[in-house]
């Protein structure tokens, strides 16, 4: 009946006003209360605190039709990642940036780190593409046949590469040995078990055949090439002190779990 009168705002916290919370105009959940509740307002009272909502309605007279603030994030380069693509490309390997992310941010990436090969904005489907297209530009050939690599692999081969030791092990070869392995936690838990500063886990053995005739090297920009760990490089306000504007953003953003939102909040 309100509505039909003006823009009608309704606060509340039970299952029974999530109907209502769903139909005004602007609604708000106290969040203290029902998940229900909250899934149907528009916003959520974090701290319960009813005053807030005076500091929400000025702030809204305030942004009303404009854009109050402008976040730049981004994820640091890895301390690694600088001497691994010089490695590739001392290799005389093709190193090649594959990213979901828009061209700005994949440009800016390879550009601190000399990649000139780039495809930005794409797909898991288009990844699975573009491996299968770059396997059919080179012809592999098998270095060691797959008896020698298999006996090999088999129960792992030992070796030293710039005074750190190294150890390539099969998963057959942790199953015999009744040493558990989660791929997740690789590196953790099988260099502690078999006291090695690097392991690398070959679950097929054809790949180090294949390591030996490599041509092109695709990775990914987010926790491989970089920490994956957001953080707030540029605020630009409107009429907005950046410690306020920033103060809102996070109180928005407490309890989502996505990586961006998460840099808002740290």
């Amino acid at each position: 009946m309100l509505l039909k009168q003006g823009h009608v705002m309704m606060i509340g916290d039970g299952i029974n006003d999530a109907p209502a919370l769903a139909q005004a105009d602007l609604s708000v959940a106290i969040g203290a209360g029902t998940q229900v509740a909250q899934a149907a307002a528009d916003t959520v009272l974090i701290a319960n605190q009813l005053p807030t909502i005076i500091d929400f309605l000025k702030l809204a007279k305030r942004a009303d039709r404009k854009q109050i603030v402008a976040v730049a994030q981004g994820d640091e380069i890895k301390a690694t990642a600088p001497t691994f693509i010089n490695y590739l490309k001392a290799q005389q390997l093709v190193p090649i940036l594959v990213t979901g992310d828009n061209a700005q941010v994949a440009q800016a990436v390879a550009d601190q780190l000399g990649i000139t090969a780039i495809h930005a904005q794409v797909s898991p489907e288009e990844k699975i593409a573009l491996v299968k297209d770059y396997r059919a530009k080179q012809q592999q050939a098998p270095v060691l046949s797959a008896t020698d690599v298999e006996n090999m692999a088999g129960y792992g081969i030992a070796g030293m590469v710039n005074d750190k030791h190294y150890l390539l092990v099969s998963e057959r070869y942790l199953k015999d040995h009744h040493i558990h392995y989660t791929p997740l936690v690789a590196e953790d838990t099988i260099s502690y078990l078999l006291q090695h500063d690097h392991v690398v886990v070959i679950k097929n053995h054809k790949a180090l055949s294949s390591a030996n005739h490599l041509t092109y090297v695709l990775m990914d920009k987010t926790g491989t090439l970089t920490t994956g760990q957001f953080k707030v490089m540029q605020v630009v306000t409107d009429n907005f002190d950046q410690k306020e504007a920033l103060g809102i953003m996070a109180a928005l953003d407490a309890q989502s779990t996505h990586p961006l939102a998460q840099g808002i909040v740290s």
